[in-house]
């Protein structure tokens, strides 16, 4: 009896240029927008182009191979795992055993997604950015860690019925750091709890906690996972908790969308759902609880736009486009030509015959340019503080900058041991009044962090707002505009 598994390992071995032809005519495929196809569509096209272009021997192609190198490529391709429909095929657990040990397999759900819906801002604006930036190493640094924690919290909190007071002084461990439940996280995860439960009362409805959703339906290996969502009849409400200061718009927030969608696809399987609202709670920030609100027709639109970007990225050469909000928190920023040239033209830099740089002289710019300069301004520190890390990364490891070098920053003076500087104090002639600051009053941010909502707006009878000036900010902030000044009255005709 023939056992068409080893005769395709022996196969697969003498000719592995017939597995780089599969992978390169079904991505070809993949590129023209199908989600699924035939196996052995592709290698009627393997045939045809080795009879064109393969010289010599004879080429036979044994259609009892198909089964095993479309298994192979889904495995090899896990975002692509049902791009082929195959038969079950006898002996399977062989070649699954096989490709395991000599084929490495992309990511799966249960690890980090370069498509994650937390990145959409980046590769939907540049596809190019998942190649550029797939060499990376995953980053965290203290206030994502900071973030994760508050999100533990608030989790348990909503599994358990309890509120934030609960856990504090709870200590926990994120990615190697550790963070104590002090005041200001329970104030802000019970601000989370307290929007969730509260949507949850009105509607009558269960709140489902830290959904996880996969996108494959859409395209395949995009997943993540929703704080918490509410669905009862034909509305879906989706929450995410942020805890950064870092302002965060709820509206076409392609994150928020994504989880929408992955909500929908999960809960929904009736398809009863017409109205959909995104809440966003950010309670470190002025406007802490942002809500919007789409159809159902929106999200099916958006869908079909978070393919084709996702398809996009699957190019070889998929374009590299910069831009503010791409840009912002990209790994590849300090290294790409085309963020270089965007800083460069915004910036109005030019270079003489000799290579040095010409800057514009500021007294000869107009109000246009200074407005155009003005708006491209938070992106072009943003990039000048990427070079800087660059750089500091690059001292600290060794390497050598032109230029600059290494030195201790300024120590900030600590007693070494409280209780024996005290007694060393006292010896000099000092008494404790002396030694210990008086108490005082805490300011009415500090106050605010020890009380609820609705007693910290009691408190506000007692508070003054004192303006210490004005500061620029773009016209489509909420802000009110305020007058020109007194320098106004001496400006210029």
């Amino acid at each position: 009896m023939r056992d068409i598994f080893l005769e395709f390992v022996r196969f697969n071995k003498q000719n592995p240029e017939i597995y780089a032809a599969v992978e390169k005519f079904t991505r070809e495929v993949i590129h023209t927008g199908r989600v699924q196809y035939s196996v052995n569509a592709i290698f009627e096209r393997i045939r045809w182009h080795t009879e064109i272009e393969t010289r010599g021997e004879d080429f036979k192609l044994n259609n009892n191979y198909r089964a095993c190198y479309a298994r192979m490529f889904m495995y090899r391709n896990s975002r692509h795992g049902e791009f082929f429909k195959v038969r079950d095929m006898r002996g399977e657990w062989r070649l699954l055993k096989w490709l395991k040990k000599n084929y490495p397999k992309e990511n799966d759900m249960a690890q980090h997604s370069d498509l994650g819906p937390s990145a959409t801002s980046r590769w939907m604006n540049c596809p190019g950015s998942i190649n550029a930036c797939k060499d990376y190493p995953r980053e965290t640094n203290v206030y994502a860690a900071q973030g994760t924690a508050a999100h533990e919290v608030g989790e348990k909190c909503l599994k358990k019925g309890v509120d934030a007071s609960d856990w504090a002084g709870e200590v926990m461990e994120v990615e190697g750091m550790t963070f104590t439940v002090d005041r200001e996280m329970i104030a802000g995860v019970q601000l989370y709890l307290d929007v969730v439960r509260n949507d949850a009362e009105k509607m009558k409805a269960k709140i489902h906690v830290e959904k996880r959703f996969d996108l494959s339906k859409v395209y395949p290996n995009i997943f993540g996972t929703a704080d918490a969502v509410l669905i009862k009849d034909k509305l879906l409400k989706v929450y995410d908790l942020k805890y950064g200061r870092g302002v965060v718009e709820v509206r076409e927030n392609s994150q928020a969308l994504c989880y929408a969608i992955g909500a929908l696809l999960l809960l929904d399987k009736h398809r009863e759902v017409e109205e959909i609202e995104m809440i966003i709670v950010q309670p470190r920030v002025t406007n802490p609880v942002k809500r919007w609100t789409v159809t159902r027709k929106y999200i099916n639109k958006f869908a079909k736009e978070l393919r084709a970007a996702a398809i996009a990225t699957e190019a070889p050469d998929a374009p590299r486009i910069a831009g503010e909000k791409q840009c912002q928190w990209c790994q590849h920023k300090p290294h790409c030509p085309e963020v270089k040239a965007l800083v460069m033209e915004k910036a109005m830099i030019d270079f003489d015959d000799d290579g040095d740089m010409i800057l514009p002289d500021v007294e000869d710019l107009g109000s246009n340019s200074i407005a155009e300069l003005m708006k491209w301004l938070p992106f072009l520190q943003s990039y000048m503080k990427s070079i800087e890390s660059r750089a500091l990364h690059m001292l600290e490891a060794g390497n050598k900058v032109e230029g600059f070098k290494l030195i201790d920053k300024v120590g900030r003076r600590a007693w070494e041991d409280e209780a024996k500087a005290v007694r060393g104090l006292k010896k000099l002639g000092l008494d404790e009044e002396d030694i210990f600051h008086p108490a005082a009053m805490l300011s009415p941010s500090q106050m605010g962090k020890l009380l609820t909502k609705e007693l910290r707006d009691d408190m506000d009878e007692f508070v003054v707002k004192k303006v210490s000036g004005t500061k620029m900010v773009p016209e489509n902030d909420p802000a009110p505009e305020v007058g020109a000044g007194i320098v106004s009255d001496f400006a210029d005709d």
